[in-house]
């Protein structure tokens, strides 16, 4: 008859947390070391990495949601599990590459699971000899770093991350100090 959870005090959510994410050089790094134990993380990694899709998006991602257009550009159709969002995302050569032959139907990544990937990820970070904590979300980090770097700005890097406001987007922006020097050196 009593609810106990109003004495149960509430987790804030500290959103200035740093988060990690790989550097270019730890990307290539990543992406030299081959993982036989199984294929599909490999995949779903780089591919995450080139195109900042959450875990769940990837796998519920569809042969029937990759489409191509008459200048042979492809791109990915399909609604975000997060948000209910319909998004339309251009794909690049590398996340093209990482896909491989391509199917007409089903899963783009049917070896993995959530389960899988939280086991499988941490092994092929250290097999890659990356000393950094790297979850799969990371690649989703790492996605949107490199844009900041490569200076695209923060309202473009919202749309590619599916963000509905720009706030979310924004604190990737706080995580690049090679920005802020760059920005600095600009005044000389």
């Amino acid at each position: 008859s009593e609810d106990y959870t109003t004495c149960v005090e509430k987790i804030k959510w500290n959103h200035d947390i740093p988060k990690e994410y790989l550097s270019s050089a730890e990307i290539k790094q990543l992406a030299s070391t081959s993982y036989d134990d199984n294929p599909d993380v490999y995949r779903a990694g780089m591919f995450s990495i080139y195109t900042g899709l959450r875990r769940s998006d990837i796998l519920a991602l569809r042969w029937e949601n990759i489409h191509h257009d008459r200048g042979r550009k492809a791109y990915i159709r399909f609604r975000i599990r997060k948000t209910s969002t319909l998004i339309q995302l251009p794909l690049s050569l590398p996340a093209i590459r990482v896909l491989g032959e391509p199917k007409s139907e089903g899963k783009l990544f049917p070896m993995i699971t959530e389960s899988i990937l939280v086991t499988h990820v941490s092994r092929w970070i250290s097999k890659a000899k990356i000393r950094k904590h790297i979850t799969f979300h990371c690649f989703r980090h790492t996605f949107a770093m490199q844009l900041l770097d490569k200076g695209v700005d923060i309202y473009t890097i919202a749309a590619l991350l599916g963000h509905r406001q720009v706030s979310s987007t924004q604190n990737y922006a706080k995580m690049s100090s090679k920005k802020m020097i760059e920005a600095i050196v600009k005044l000389v």
